[in-house]
């Protein structure tokens, strides 16, 4: 039974201040155990057009055995109260209270709680974070269906559903994929049918159509009238005409809105397996698919539920042993196991599958015209690794044939993956993206790198998962698989040890990294570091700004990433061509660049003797001061050279090494760089902390170094070699010595500034 109220604004509400609330008097009731009130379900973002509105809504249930009334229960948010009034829900049946503009409170679907009270004592609560979407909730979890005023089971959707009307006029039939239906000048288009379903004629200019909530007169309908009965049919086609609407259908699910001025009437969300030339409508009141689709007449008859994707005969997991994979479904199952989405010309399943190893399975169904949604399964038998591991799934001719990214060192040259993350038993994060390599000189070598690029063409746009535990970001364009770069040869980690060692106690903008176990194909191929890729968002996450408001610049500022590099041009010209003694052009030049930025930078690249200084990154937004940022990347050639000369390479009087020698040569400058540079040799920058980080990243790969180097023929002496070479760069306080020396002799400093600065001569 389903009984719906409507709860506005009353006068006894709490107010703004949150003010004691005064609960109406009635007749005392005791909360007695056959009259147990709770909250069944809620909705906090009804963007499905639920119980034919639009508003959140909160659903109570009475499990006694007799009728209870309401008037001493009321719902709290916050300081926010919401009366029930002198309500009654009848024993084992429901109340449904609409939240709308008038309530006291709405419910936030990024995450809220609501308590039901019985006078002065919590009942009941529901508490639930963004992961509700635009689903409903209860005590179960997220729900699959919403249900308000039935049980939350198939059953109870099953009655919600019976129990709906649908509107007059109405959204009757739409199809999302077209290529053989009502062909418009030869052209096929997308479209939604529009049904008169009264028994009187409609003025259609009075209504209109949209694909976006906010914007819900897109397209508004001609002058025309619709009889009893009759149709009208609007092509998506982005054109524009009496008949076409100026979007399309988005094939991987959206919602349609019909409107009129008193608001929405009617909105059908067309589903994401919605298959080409096959429509979603209106049989009855209930939403089908049709695989004879019929624009401008009366609807086919479809079928009311999709198929079930097929079942996998053992939970997605690791094994210790191979094993054998049995698929279950309705009508013809596929499959793949090559990452690629299935499709009817994919294998056809027949007999169990053999997994050795690792195995990615995607797998769909078809019946009667039908098409499930792709299940996915992943499987390691017999495996055992100390890092999680990262699985490529992807057609062998497009890993290493003639077409194969590993052939092709273009830097647009991808080919579409499946890349799953696997850590502990468990999946942690699947998606299509595209697969290319990464780096410039390191494509050469046998232990290449890689790139992982989340794009719309692929099916998911972006990667929702918190992928590094010392980022507050969770959203990723891009993704890099780096294996140790040139220096992977050597100890395979040295990029990650300088950019972890200064990483948030600088102002440089540092890749956050984690160890991954790399399978292409389920082939062994290494330790490789998960890493943030610097592009638009990378910058725009550091800045707190919006990626469309970033400038990037790379190599040496010159080349164009995103944006303008207008005025990082301007400024490198400005110091070449300007004395920074003068007061206005030191001041012109700090509002251009993040002083502190630039000094971390350079003080940062000398301590750790990098010599590749070319591959630059830098960048700015137009919606804060403008000012320039330095990235802190690629190290792989640092601490190679102990050389005492490493400040006056790296401060370089050529290409955008303009603005710090320009800089340097203003005495304020100079002296906040000097005492920069001692602080950082205090802190992070010196033998103690340099040593103890490296045993870190020993401890970190002792386990799985072995493998890693019998794949690329290399020996653990080797690498342990390379390592301990590492260690001599900074051991006894050499590198302190030697990086003192190069920095009296590139400001021409004399003892007693030297013992000022840094406690010491050299």
């Amino acid at each position: 039974m389903l009984a719906l109220i409507t709860v506005f604004g009353l006068a006894a509400c709490g107010s703004e201040g949150g003010e004691p609330v005064v609960i109406p008097n009635g007749d005392p009731i005791e909360i007695e155990s056959e009259k147990k009130i709770t909250i069944s379900e809620l909705q906090a973002d009804n963007a499905a057009f639920v119980m034919s509105c639009m508003d959140d809504w909160i659903e109570l249930y009475n499990d006694g055995e007799s009728e209870a009334r309401l008037n001493s229960y009321y719902l709290k948010k916050g300081d926010k109260t919401l009366l029930l009034d002198d309500r009654t829900i009848p024993a084992k049946g429901y109340i449904v209270i609409r939240l709308t503009d008038k309530s006291p409170f709405r419910l936030a679907k990024e995450g809220d709680s609501v308590t039901l009270f019985y006078r002065d004592k919590a009942v009941d609560q529901l508490s639930f974070d963004e992961t509700i979407g635009t689903n409903s909730f209860g005590h179960e979890g997220v729900l699959p269906h919403p249900t308000p005023g039935y049980a939350n089971d198939e059953e109870g959707y099953r009655e919600y559903l019976a129990g709906l009307k649908a509107p007059e006029l109405r959204i009757n039939e739409v199809v999302s994929s077209n290529s053989k239906y009502a062909p418009v000048d030869g052209n096929f288009y997308d479209f939604v049918e529009i049904k008169n379903a009264s028994d009187s004629p409609v003025d259609l200019s009075k209504y209109r159509l949209s694909d976006k909530r906010s914007e819900l007169d897109r397209y508004r309908f001609p002058n025309r009238t619709l009889e009893p009965g009759g149709f009208f049919v609007v092509y998506c086609s982005g054109l524009e005409g009496e008949d076409h609407a100026s979007f399309k259908i988005g094939s991987s699910g959206e919602t349609i809105y019909l409107s009129s001025d008193e608001g929405i009437i009617d909105c059908v969300t067309v589903p994401g397996d919605l298959a080409r030339d096959e429509s979603y409508g209106r049989s009855g009141d209930k939403l089908v698919y049709m695989s004879n689709v019929t624009p401008g007449a009366e609807n086919a008859p479809g079928f009311d539920t999709s198929l079930l994707a097929p079942a996998a005969s053992v939970p997605t997991g690791a094994y210790a042993e191979p094993f054998r994979l049995t698929l279950s479904g309705e009508g013809t199952v596929y499959y793949t196991l090559d990452g690629t989405a299935p499709t009817e010309n994919s294998r056809v399943y027949s007999e169990p599958i053999s997994v050795s190893k690792i195995a990615s399975v995607r797998t769909f169904c078809v019946k009667d015209g039908r098409q499930s949604p792709i299940a996915s399964y992943f499987y390691t038998a017999g495996l055992d690794h100390a890092f999680p591991i990262l699985n490529i799934a992807i057609k062998q001719s497009y890993l290493d044939g003639d077409k194969g990214v590993l052939n092709h060192v273009d830097p647009e040259y991808e080919h579409e993956c499946y890349a799953t993350l696997f850590e502990e038993g468990e999946v942690k994060f699947e998606i299509p993206c595209g697969f290319k390599l990464h780096g410039n000189d390191s494509k050469k070598g046998a232990k290449q790198n890689f790139q992982l690029r989340f794009r719309a063409d692929y099916g998911v746009s972006k990667l929702n998962y918190k992928v590094f535990e010392n980022r507050d970001f969770d959203v990723y364009n891009s993704l890099l698989l780096k294996g140790g770069s040139e220096d992977y040869q050597f100890c395979g980690f040295r990029d990650e040890l300088c950019t972890s060692i200064v990483d948030g106690v600088t102002e440089l903008s540092v890749q956050a990294y984690r160890p991954v176990i790399l399978y292409l194909n389920g082939k062994y191929w290494g330790i490789y570091w998960l890493r943030e890729r610097i592009d638009a968002d990378f910058c725009a996450n550091r800045l707190g700004v919006s990626s469309d408001s970033i400038n990037l610049t790379k190599d040496y500022g010159f080349s164009l990433v995103k944006g303008s590099l207008k005025t990082f041009a301007e400024t490198v010209e400005y110091c070449k061509t300007h004395d920074l003694r003068n007061k206005e052009d030191y001041d012109y030049v700090m509002r251009r660049v993040d002083a502190a930025s630039l000094m971390d930078w350079y003080i940062c690249r000398s301590y750790f003797a990098d010599t590749d200084l070319a591959n630059g990154r830098f960048y700015s937004s137009t919606e804060d001061d403008g000012r320039w940022h330095w990235c802190f990347f690629d190290l792989d050639w640092a601490m190679f050279n102990n050389s005492t000369e490493s400040l006056a390479k790296t401060a370089r009087n050529d290409g955008n090494h303009a603005i710090i020698v320009a800089l340097l040569k203003n005495p304020e400058f100079k002296d906040k760089f000097l005492k920069r540079y001692a602080s950082l040799m205090k802190s992070v920058l010196n033998e103690q902390t340099i040593l103890k980080k490296i045993d870190e990243f020993v401890t970190l790969m002792q386990p799985e170094i072995e493998q890693d180097r019998a794949a690329y023929g290399f020996s653990v002496n080797s690498w342990n070699s390379a390592v301990e070479r590492l260690r001599d760069f900074v051991r006894d306080g050499k590198r302190d010595t030697n990086v003192l020396i190069g920095i009296k002799s590139y400001f021409g400093l004399s003892d007693s500034e030297m013992m000022n600065y840094f406690g010491r001569t050299k």
